[in-house]
């Protein structure tokens, strides 16, 4: 029985070969005395074998920019830290008391809900 499409594959596999897979072969050296050297064997395969390809997407490289960019950035800004603690030595840093108890609510329900 045959398959279509498949008649060059299966002859080979009835004759022992399966070329879909990497075929070892081995490869001795020789020194200048005559000493075999062995070397780590070769792999080869079939060049009519398709091989698998990816294309990466210009949003793809984007995303992966931007993410070394946020990697680079500092965690802290320190201009704008040291321009706060120049106006809480000055005592002009007010802050708004009910503001931030008005956000700590809202973080809250948000964590809650």
């Amino acid at each position: 029985m045959r398959i279509s499409n498949q008649s060059d594959r299966s002859s080979s596999i009835e004759k022992g070969l399966d070329n879909s897979k990497p075929q070892r072969t081995e490869r001795a050296e020789r020194t200048s005395e005559g000493k075999a050297i062995k070397r780590q064997p070769r792999i080869e395969t079939d060049p009519s074998l398709k091989t698998d390809k990816v294309e990466v997407s210009g949003r793809a490289k984007e995303a992966v920019n931007a993410k070394r960019v946020a990697e680079a950035a500092p965690d802290v800004r320190e201009d704008r830290v040291n321009e706060i603690k120049r106006k809480i030595a000055s005592g002009q840093y007010k802050v708004d008391a009910d503001a931030v108890a008005d956000r700590m609510v809202d973080d809250h329900r948000q964590v809650a809900s």
